[in-house]
């Protein structure tokens, strides 16, 4: 929001006083409607515009922005959470770390943290934690021209899809995609992810041929409650059929609607970023990063793991 100054404030409670609507406030002081509207919501007190009041709590609101740094700063055993957190195998992020400190140790430490606050203190005082952040910017990439692609036979449409399944709440719905490497080496990783709980299982797979791909769904499913597997129109998943499990297929070029397991390959292309040769990734390193990604407690689970949640319903 823009800032406003202490006169502006005593502008806008006169002309509150007098009836005037928001939009006019606007015009007359210079601001746009949805400043003087956001500015009314922040700092009005109980209900009612003072500008003395409203232009004290702006103060104190930017005053503490600048100071909650310090806290952290002033806590070395907060210090030590926070970065233990990023530089492990599978970094948090800064709202899991501050939910996770909040549930777990604040009440033994007596104070608490916010993820606005940590993301502060990494850009202002610890920069070089910043490269364990999850989200960077990336240039924008050019859109390459569609290619007609050959469909699926007997494929069934996601519109067909149980209503219980968009629901979330039983184990056994998956999702499904593939991790493909760079272009001299056709290892893949095969990539399935549980919707209710957001559990992830993850398979290398020499190439993604049709038997290939037929052999190792069955495997990552063979002893795990399912009810229906998503998929994209991939030409890999041509044996589905064969999978042993209800499928169900996106539309063309619309992958988004199976945005779970998609979320969980960009978690993996931390660990493994495009042009890695997925070759030279050993099984039991690839065990150790899924597994660091199964036991990260997640918001929508109300700070539950994955695998809290998996096995705890199976």
């Amino acid at each position: 929001m823009a800032q406003l100054k202490k006169t502006d404030r005593k502008e806008i409670e006169y002309y509150l006083n007098r009836g005037y609507k928001k939009s006019n406030i606007g015009e007359l002081i210079g601001r746009n409607k949805s400043v003087v509207t956001e500015e009314i919501k922040r700092n009005a007190v109980n209900g009612v515009y003072d500008a003395e009041k409203a232009h004290m709590k702006a103060y104190q609101r930017r005053y503490w922005v600048e100071k909650e740094p310090q806290k952290i700063r002033n806590h070395s055993e907060l210090v030590s959470y926070i970065e233990s957190k990023l530089k492990q195998r599978h970094p948090w992020s800064p709202e899991t770390i501050a939910e996770c400190w909040n549930k777990y140790e604040a009440p033994n430490a007596g104070y608490r943290i916010s993820s606005p606050t940590i993301y502060t203190y990494l850009y202002e005082q610890r920069q070089s934690l910043c490269k364990y952040l999850c989200h960077k910017r990336y240039k924008k990439k050019k859109q390459k021209k569609k290619t007609k692609r050959t469909m699926i036979p007997n494929r069934t449409c996601i519109t067909e899809r149980p209503e219980v399944i968009e629901e979330r709440k039983r184990i056994g719905d998956w999702e499904g995609d593939t991790i493909v490497s760079v272009k001299d080496d056709k290892t893949a990783l095969l990539v399935l992810h549980d919707r209710a709980s957001r559990y992830i299982c993850v398979s290398k797979t020499m190439d993604i041929t049709k038997q290939r791909i037929i052999t190792k769904v069955r495997m990552l499913l063979n002893d795990k409650t399912k009810h229906s597997l998503t998929l994209d129109n991939g030409i890999e998943f041509k044996g589905h059929e064969r999978f042993g499990v209800d499928t169900f297929f996106c539309h063309p070029y619309s992958s988004w609607e199976k945005g779970a397991v998609e979320y969980s390959n960009r978690l993996l292309r931390r660990h493994f970023p495009k042009k890695t040769r997925l070759e030279n990734i050993s099984p039991k390193e690839l065990s150790l990063v899924v597994d660091a990604i199964n036991h990260t407690p997640r918001k929508c689970l109300n700070w539950y793991t994955p695998h809290q949640i998996f096995f705890s319903n199976s």
